[in-house]
């Protein structure tokens, strides 16, 4: 059973900030931020929605997530985990075709410190509370007056 102090109902969902509304490298940058509060949400909640929501439905990067976090939910649950952004090291227009980029697309790339937290998959507990860096990139596509992410990927730096 999960602990009541941990239950999926005390995450509350991430707003938007309203710069992440802007068509500009730093409305790029805050909704990059934001996509990375709704995959903490995800993973806390088990709610994929808002998170498939501001993706692409062919990114490869958040379906792998919804997948993951879907299957931790079919007979479990998680909670505990964090991420933040400890700095922006690159935020950059990419150009179309690069990557298969799509136009009128910003990279952005993070420094984060992450923790995963406590799984429970059936009747396993897996604690993993301690913290790691990571380097995150996300490509953040305009689309239809608002940003989503098209590709993403993740290195661990302590590896």
């Amino acid at each position: 059973v999960r602990p009541q102090e941990h239950a999926a109902s005390t995450y509350t969902l991430p707003t938007l900030p309203q710069t992440a509304t802007e068509n500009t490298e730093r409305g790029a940058e805050a909704a990059a931020e934001h996509y990375l509060a709704l995959l903490t949400y995800a993973w806390n909640t088990g709610n994929t929605k808002p998170l498939t929501d501001m993706s692409d439905p062919n990114s490869n990067f958040a379906n792998s997530y919804i997948h993951d976090i879907n299957n931790v939910y079919e007979h479990g649950w998680t909670y505990g985990n964090k991420l933040s952004v400890v700095h922006v090291l690159r935020l950059e227009p990419v150009p179309v075709g690069e990557e298969n980029t799509q136009p009128n697309t910003i990279g952005v790339l993070f420094e984060t410190v992450s923790s995963d937290g406590i799984t429970c998959k059936g009747q396993k507990i897996i604690v993993k509370d301690s913290e790691y860096k990571s380097s995150l990139a996300l490509f953040m596509t305009w689309k239809d007056g608002r940003w989503i992410e098209t590709q993403g990927s993740v290195d661990r730096n302590d590896k």
